[in-house]
C-alpha cells in the first residue's frame, strides 16, 4: 500500500485546521450547535482520510493492462 506522502499531510493539515476552527469557535456557538459542528467536522475529516485511500485502490491489481497483453 503505496500512500503518497502529499496527500497523506493535506489530509492531516485539513483535520488539524477543522480542530482549530472548532476549538476557537466553542465559545460563539450556542450549546445545542457544539455536538452537530462537533459530528460535522468529524464527518469531514473521516471522509478526508478516506479520500486517500479511495485513490489509491481504484485501480484493482487482478486488471490486465495494455501492456501484459503485448508481453
Amino acid at each position: 500500500m503505496k500512500i503518497e506522502l502529499r496527500k497523506s499531510l493535506n489530509t492531516i493539515l485539513i483535520i488539524i485546521a477543522l480542530a482549530v476552527i472548532y476549538r476557537f469557535s466553542l465559545p460563539y456557538l450556542p450549546g445545542i450547535f457544539k455536538p452537530a459542528v462537533f459530528v460535522l467536522f468529524l464527518l469531514i475529516g473521516l471522509i478526508s482520510v478516506m479520500s486517500i485511500f479511495k485513490r489509491e485502490y481504484e485501480e484493482h491489481p487482478f486488471d490486465k493492462h495494455d501492456d501484459d497483453i503485448n508481453n
